[in-house]
């Protein structure tokens, strides 16, 4: 299993160098003690798929409802969640609606493409 767990981690963090891996990460209610996948400092996705943003006010992370499709494998839950991230639909007004009540700033970026140029960028 562990075995499996590392390959899976490798595959996604050779998806883009704005993907980095945390132990923990703190939530405006608790510390969440799984690994976590970053991606550009904004997004999160943990080892069971749950996925969270960066409050840019609290500088904690915030749940986030995110649904992708993907077969019903946990490590193909966490790498589409992961991708989406990369390359955000900015189509999908569940996520967009969640991100602009949260987070103004961040919507912007999502909007007007800014986020993809920055996460795209080497």
């Amino acid at each position: 299993m562990e075995c499996v767990k590392f390959a899976m981690t490798e595959q996604i963090l050779s998806l883009s160098n704005h993907i980095t891996i945390e132990k923990s990460i703190e939530t405006g209610y608790s510390i969440v003690e799984k690994d976590t996948y970053i991606v550009g400092e904004k997004f999160a996705v943990d080892e069971t798929g749950v996925s969270y943003f960066k409050n840019e006010e609290t500088n904690k992370w915030e749940f986030l409802c995110l649904v992708v499709q993907s077969n019903i494998d946990e490590d193909d839950t966490v790498t589409a969640k992961v991708v989406f991230f990369l390359n955000p639909g900015v189509k999908d007004t569940v996520f967009m609606n969640q991100i602009k009540s949260k987070s103004p700033k961040l919507y912007e970026e999502l909007r007007t493409g800014n986020w993809t140029k920055k996460i795209s960028t080497a």
